[in-house]
């Protein structure tokens, strides 16, 4: 019984730690992603996502035509 319980804190102490690595990496993508790497076309390309919208493109505002004054 001792055996197995060694056995599986061993693999405990293996799995957890890389566990965490791998969730501290995919968080760290997606923060880095949405925050800066959205923005770039080319990595949009690359990651194939250019049917979505980009996070942080400034949107057109519609020009306005200036009025002439009448006098």
């Amino acid at each position: 019984m001792d055996a197995v319980l060694g056995v599986a804190r061993g693999l405990l102490i293996l799995v957890l730690p890389l566990a965490v690595v791998l969730l501290l990496a995919l968080l760290g993508w997606y923060l880095v992603w949405k925050l800066f790497l959205s923005r770039f076309r080319f990595v949009r390309e690359l990651v194939g996502s250019m049917g979505e919208t980009p996070t942080h493109v400034p949107q057109e505002q519609p020009k306005q035509s200036k009025k002439s004054r009448r006098e």
